[in-house]
């Protein structure tokens, strides 16, 4: 029996419980994800058939259910298989996919489950005029399946007109009309309020849903059918109070009902228990859709995508498709759904994490006003989802979530209204908020209603966070006015932006006016559009356009402290009157990197040119300002070398200012030594087994380096027949942090690293 006979709940979004998991479970490896993927594909297209659709009937059968997908439901088969084909990252110029999608565009579809999943093809489609009609078109149809008078009004039935009704055909068409309202469409005021009062209504009185109202139905409460009515509730708060004021007691009672009791039965989410009326695969791509589009990274205390993530990879047959069973029976019907709701639910759960909207309550029995405009940043995502053609998620994070969690995106949000000084945050969280922007991230805060008290307390936090560090106005020619999808010179109006740099990148920013969260939090993009090609160049400029990562991979490394190192590496940072330290996190991501892959053990110390480097095999020295060494430095460097030291220097994010002025110094160092190119051969340049390194620079370098883009311009001043002296005009400090934030001449992290891991272990020795 399939899905859509037994009248299952598929998907929506839910909020949930803010509480926090301590040991969240382990999610399946970015790999395995990919691997699983790949085969769930493979599988479902080998079951396409030679019309290029999935269906089992070339047309309806009159005689057929209307719950059936070769009755009423006919048509839909093809759908959900082509949006989990799309959803994967398929191209609708696929011809499998395109003579699918065109079988959609003519196949007259009349069943609210298939119609529903048609709109979510389109909505993978790029926006033409014909594509918004057939949007229209099957809005106009699902609007025809709801009861609009009766003890039904609110809900919908199979198809139109409507003679009864569920929860779960309720649930379908609402996403189907939410996702047509997403596109711009216009959706009648009435139906979002005939929506909620239905469903409140009908909510059991343990909090939760079941397929029908209380009385009326036999079936259980579920998670799926909650997660449907948390769901719809969810959904209607952006139309009936656009400005996230629930202003209705009952609306909101409802919500966190239904949100505690799934935050309470979340270990029948993912589970091989079996209970009546459990349909795990589109449970979880109702999960799925939940966390994403409410961006809880957490449902009460379970990190939703590592558990279902985890579970699906363990389920995948040998084929590579999905099914309730552990072998495979049942129909093909059956096989392809499970299929594409765990491809589905498995490939938008890892979509690139644009944004990481803070919880900055330091207490949480007592929380700050965050979160005045809960879509604003959601709206963000949304829209730079249409600019780049490909679907990136946000996500809500607390102060006491793991700083794991804050890494899967490069910019961590901050929005409020007021100061936080009762109660203040804590040292801790105010570390916690540093380490994020020393290791690669950076903060990026809205002012509400242009708040003075916020923006001047937020400004004080950097001033907190980086002591030297300065706020200023960004200038017209920052990388993110210029080098980004959207150049400034385009805008009607100026956005005023200020930034807290450390000379090599923006750590924190900072919107102080023009009350950009109104704009997100309203979501259209007619008015003020510099607003939101703002928002989607600080992205940009963070996170980079050319590889953004999926959820689950990440820059960060940690060392393995079982792991025993067999030797020690000790490195001197030198430190002098000015930015000698911009990135100091690189070093420690070295340092873990090199006990994890090579059981090195790398000791970092500054070091002024006062003290003694006695012990120390390399030294390092690096800034972003012209840089003006003393005599006693000069003689302290060429003391080092003499000894055997190797100085590695490089000019911070590419700064040209540094870069001229240490250049003045490092061709005086030595009577009659000049800086020249590294030998190709030297171990800085080459692997373990002396072939060259794969060299890469970061886009704002290749702008520079042009034709040489491939080869490292790295420099050395040779004494004795060794490369005493190394160094790069282009940026490698910022490399070893790993981020990818644009704007920096430099090379890309994994060349730098592989560079510098390569110098230490052939001078370690």
């Amino acid at each position: 029996m399939s899905v859509w006979r037994r009248g299952i709940v598929v998907v929506l979004l839910f909020a949930a419980l803010p509480a926090l998991a301590q040991q969240a479970p382990r999610a399946a490896t970015p790999d395995q994800v990919e691997q699983a993927i790949e085969r769930g594909k493979k599988w479902l297209y080998s079951r396409q058939k030679g019309d290029f659709t999935w269906e089992e009937r070339p047309s309806p059968d009159p005689d057929g259910k209307p719950w059936f997908e070769t009755g009423g439901q006919w048509g839909g088969l093809t759908a959900l298989s082509a949006y989990a084909l799309l959803a994967t990252g398929e191209s609708h110029a696929d011809p499998r996919l395109a003579k699918a999608i065109d079988f959609l565009k003519q196949a007259d579809l009349t069943g609210t489950y298939a119609v529903s999943l048609r709109i979510q093809v389109w909505n993978q489609l790029p926006q033409t005029p014909e594509v918004k009609q057939l949007i229209r078109k099957d809005l106009k149809k699902l609007l025809e399946t709801m009861n609009t008078d009766g003890d039904d009004k609110g809900q919908h039935d199979y198809s139109a007109p409507p003679k009864g009704y569920s929860h779960s055909r309720s649930n379908y068409a609402l996403l189907g009309v939410w996702t047509a309202a997403q596109c711009d469409l216009e959706v009648p005021a009435n139906y979002w309020k005939l929506a909620t009062e239905s469903w409140i209504a009908n909510q059991d009185a343990s909090g939760g849903w079941s397929y029908k109202a209380p009385g009326k139905t036999e079936h259980p409460v579920t998670p799926g059918m909650t997660a449907a009515g948390v769901a719809t509730l969810f959904i209607a708060q952006d139309y009936l109070y656009p400005d996230g004021n629930i202003k209705s007691p009952a609306f909101k009672q409802s919500l966190d009902r239904g949100m505690k009791w799934l935050a309470e039965h979340f270990d029948k989410v993912a589970t091989n228990e079996r209970y009546d009326r459990d349909f795990p695969y589109p449970t979880l791509y109702a999960i799925e859709r939940v966390g994403l589009a409410s961006g809880l990274r957490y449902i009460g205390e379970h990190d939703w995508y590592n558990r279902i993530s985890a579970w699906l990879i363990g389920q995948q047959m040998k084929s590579g498709a999905w099914h309730r069973s552990s072998v495979e029976t049942g129909s093909v019907a059956q096989l392809t759904q499970d299929t594409a709701f765990a491809l589905l639910t498995l490939a938008r759960g890892r979509a690139p994490v644009a944004f990481a909207k803070l919880d900055y309550s330091p207490n949480p029995s007592k929380p700050v006003d965050w979160n005045a405009r809960p879509r604003d940043i959601a709206n963000v995502a949304r829209y730079i989802s249409r600019q780049v053609e490909r679907e990136v998620n946000w996500h809500i994070v607390t102060l006491r979530s793991p700083i794991e969690d804050w890494h899967e995106t490069a910019v961590l949000y901050l929005a409020g209204a007021k100061a936080v000084v009762n109660p203040p945050l804590s040292s801790d969280d105010k570390a916690k908020l540093k380490q994020f922007v020393e290791e690669g991230g950076l903060i990026f805060a809205s002012a509400d209603g242009s708040s003075k008290p916020f923006a001047d307390w937020y400004r004080k936090l950097g001033a907190e966070l980086f002591p030297g560090r300065e706020w200023r106005k960004l200038p017209d020619d920052h990388p993110i006015f210029t080098t980004q999808q959207f150049p400034s010179t385009a805008w009607r109006q100026k956005v005023n932006v200020l930034g807290l740099s450390n000379g090599v990148r923006e750590l924190m920013i900072l919107l102080p006016d023009g009350d950009a969260g109104r704009w997100w939090q309203a979501g259209g993009t007619s008015s003020r559009i510099e607003i939101w090609q703002l928002a989607t160049n600080v992205h940009q400029y963070a996170a980079g356009r050319e590889s953004l990562r999926l959820r689950g991979q990440t820059h960060v490394v940690r060392a393995d402290e079982a792991i025993a190192p067999t030797r020690t590496i000790r490195l001197a940072r030198l430190r002098y009157e000015g930015n000698w330290d911009p990135e100091p996190a690189g070093w420690k991501r070295l340092a873990a990197i090199l006990r994890n892959r090579d059981r090195v053990k790398l000791e970092v110390e500054s070091r002024s040119f006062a003290d003694s480097l006695d012990g120390f095999q390399v030294a390092h020295l690096t800034g972003t300002d012209a840089v003006q060494l003393d005599s006693a430095a000069v003689d302290a460097i060429r003391k080092f070398v003499d000894s055997g030291g190797t100085v590695l220097v490089d000019s911070a994010g590419g700064s040209a200012a540094f870069a001229t002025s240490i250049e003045a110094t490092l061709n005086d160092l030595f009577p009659g030594v000049r800086l020249s190119a590294l030998p190709p051969e030297h171990p800085m340049l080459v692997d373990d087994k002396g072939k060259p390194l794969e060299i890469e620079y970061r886009p704002a370098a290749r702008k520079i380096v042009g034709n040489l883009a491939g080869a490292a311009r790295v420099q050395c001043l040779s004494v004795s027949d060794r490369a005493a002296v190394i160094y790069s005009r282009e940026d490698l400090s910022a490399g070893i942090v790993g981020g990818t934030t644009d704007g920096i001449i430099g090379y890309t992290p994994s060349s730098a690293e592989r560079m510098i891991r390569r110098l230490l272990l052939s001078v370690g020795k």
